[in-house]
């Protein structure tokens, strides 16, 4: 298996999208689930458990019991960190459904990887696509080829949305994006 190597699709509307690396999925059981709810001080839909989720970086992944439970939530960054360390995986993401069928966005994500030197990271494509697995998965949605609209970083002031695109045989995640700086860096 080869790291770090992602191909990226660019259209004419500047969307930038990858192939997801074919994820590894591992139910976690419903203790597990339930101490990572009390972390991450979130209300859980306990109909499925968390999953590990390893597509590179290893996410465990959590589905709140709507959007505003995501957005609600207050990690213990400490106990968090502590967690991902004794677990070895990058941090753990949760989501969970918009209730108002809003077009614009479907579920909110917000992702956390303390033990990585980053409480809360803003709009993660990573993070996004261990989502999107876990929603295959699990079968939470009816059909495949779906597109979801992910919403993220609204918690800590950088909104962003990625689209998700789930096919039985690969995901898709991507979105546009803004330069904010641009120059070289020389080592």
């Amino acid at each position: 298996m080869r790291a770090g190597l992602v191909t990226l699709t660019v259209s004419e509307s500047s969307h930038i999208s990858f192939e997801l690396p074919k994820p590894k999925i591992t139910p976690l059981d419903a203790m597990h689930t339930e101490k990572l709810a009390e972390i991450l001080k979130c209300e859980i839909n306990t109909q499925w458990n968390a999953a590990l989720v390893d597509v590179g970086a290893r996410w465990i992944v959590l589905q709140a019991v709507n959007a505003g439970a995501v957005l609600d939530s207050q990690p213990d960054f400490a106990a968090l960190k502590e967690h991902d360390l004794e677990m070895k995986v990058t941090g753990a993401t949760v989501f969970g459904f918009h209730e108002n069928n809003d077009e614009q966005k479907h579920i909110e994500v917000r992702s956390f990887a303390p033990s990585c030197g980053i409480n809360e990271d803003p709009v993660c494509g990573s993070g996004n696509g261990s989502v999107a697995s876990f929603i295959r998965y699990y079968g939470i949605l009816p059909a495949q080829n779906d597109v979801v609209v992910s919403s993220q970083g609204g918690a800590v002031g950088r909104d962003g949305q990625l689209q998700l695109e789930l096919y039985q045989d690969k995901i898709l995640v991507g979105g546009t994006a803004v330069t904010c700086i641009d120059g070289t860096i020389k080592l």
